[in-house]
């Protein structure tokens, strides 16, 4: 639902929208110091704006500006002299299919000197019922495994002023890097060349 709501309303501002009225109501509105000006007004509508700050005036002096030009009536708040602050959730919601990875939660840390590890494994021994004196033969079937160490990587560029206006934007790169990853990981062909508890994590 929410993925269809943003892409009407990203039509709407693109391709609907000629005098961009709707682009800026938007941008009005969703102004933080709007948003406290407008909490303001809730709780003390007689005088509140006596309680405004210089930015706060401004910014519901923009929003009363936009709502003159959409022929609101501005007598009432509940006809349109009060327009609800809209605040962007600025969390990012993953919609691929993603992965099952167990792989990490199963596999123990090696470090390798070499692009390749070599180890040695081993399906286990067979134990059996056998009667008394009776010579008991387990002897293990040894293999060796071979993992190639790889470079797993994912790059996302951002410049420095986008990290600064989007604070939260490094933590949500770190959920898609991980959710990449758990993409990447059950798709390395190494990973079944051992059991699962000899993986090279």
């Amino acid at each position: 639902m929410l993925d269809k709501s943003a892409h009407i309303l990203e039509n709407l501002i693109k391709y609907a929208d000629p005098t961009c009225l709707t682009a800026r109501y938007l941008v009005a509105v969703g102004d933080p110091h709007y948003n406290s000006a407008f909490g303001k007004m809730l709780a003390r509508p007689q005088d509140a704006h006596l309680r405004f700050s210089a930015a706060e005036t401004e910014a519901v002096r923009a929003v009363s500006k936009v709502m003159e030009e959409r022929a609101l009536a501005e007598g009432t708040g509940s006809a349109g002299g009060f327009a609800i602050p809209i605040t962007i959730d600025p969390s990012v919601t993953l919609t691929g299919s993603g992965a099952l990875n167990p792989v990490r939660e199963v596999s123990r840390v090696l470090t390798v000197g070499t692009r390749e590890w070599r180890g040695v494994s081993s399906d286990g021994v067979t134990a059996g019922y056998v009667a008394e004196a009776v010579e008991a033969k387990a002897s293990p079937v040894l293999a060796q495994p071979i993992l190639k160490a790889e470079q797993g990587r994912a790059f996302v560029p951002f410049s420095i002023e986008l990290d600064q206006d989007w604070s939260s934007l490094q933590t949500e790169l770190v959920g898609l890097i991980t959710d990449a990853r758990s993409v990447l990981d059950p798709s390395n062909s190494c990973w079944v060349l051992a059991r699962p508890s000899q993986a090279e994590s």
